[in-house]
């Protein structure tokens, strides 16, 4: 049993880092579209906002929600260590909802919230209104159906 849940402890690990280099990725090519010159004689009124938080939005809510259907490998009914208690209370709640789930999102929180900070008082103000877009969408959606997934 312990051998299983070190192996889904790693599996959550390495999925939560490749979620936040997904969300970072995504933000990154929001800032970069942001930053692109405008082409002369094309279409002069600069990126799709709408677009790119839909791209952020995208990038913090259905990546986890895949990472999480390949998690439920390990509570298969057929596997005998997956319909144990205690193993369903460590491997679900401490590494899948808190390991996971939650500090993806609070990852998503510090790394909004630190355009915010004074040091970084360059950042653009597009950035900021997508940013802040993308934190209301957190607040009235995107939270709720994580953790309802995990619950």
């Amino acid at each position: 049993m312990e051998i299983v849940l070190q192996a889904g402890q790693r599996q959550c690990k390495s999925h939560l880092q490749a979620l936040k280099n997904h969300f970072n990725d995504a933000l990154t090519r929001v800032r970069q579209a942001l930053a692109a010159p405008v082409t002369p004689g094309k279409d002069e009124s600069g990126p799709d906002l709408a677009e790119l938080v839909s791209t952020l939005v995208a990038a913090a809510s259905e990546k986890p929600g895949a990472v999480l259907q390949d998690l439920q490998v390990f509570l298969q009914p057929e596997l005998t260590f997956g319909v144990k208690q205690e193993f369903r209370q460590a491997f679900c709640i401490d590494s899948v909802r808190e390991g996971l789930v939650v500090a993806f999102i609070l990852h998503v929180n510090s790394t909004t919230r630190a355009f915010c900070l004074p040091a970084r008082q360059n950042a653009p103000p597009a950035l900021l209104l997508i940013l802040s877009k993308l934190c209301l969408e957190f607040e009235s959606s995107i939270v709720q159906h994580l953790v309802r997934f995990v619950s």
